[in-house]
């Protein structure tokens, strides 16, 4: 299947492999076979695939929002810590240039 072709020369080219976007419509087997795959190739350094799935901008952006919101109503974060560098430590592309 795909993922095995992707991750087939992942040592070869040293690459990082990250799933993007709302896994939680598919299948258990899938999430942890992702889950697998992205341990696998954590600790490479040479190139990132960034792999979409499910993945929307906007749905991201809404998705942080409420984690920043939450996180505040919980008292982990003020309102006032709230910048770009924050903001992006809780987008799914947190980390990718």
């Amino acid at each position: 299947d795909y993922i095995d072709e992707i991750t087939r020369d992942y040592k070869q080219y040293n690459m990082k492999i990250v799933f993007l976007g709302d896994l939680s419509p598919f299948s258990d087997a899938l999430k942890q076979k992702i889950h697998r795959v992205e341990q696998m190739t954590a600790d490479m350094l040479g190139i990132t695939v960034n792999v979409a799935l499910n993945y929307g901008g906007r749905q991201e952006l809404v998705t942080a929002a409420q984690k920043i919101a939450s996180d505040a109503a919980g008292g982990k974060i003020s309102p006032d810590m709230v910048d770009e560098a924050l903001f992006s430590s809780y987008l799914s592309t947190r980390g990718e240039p």
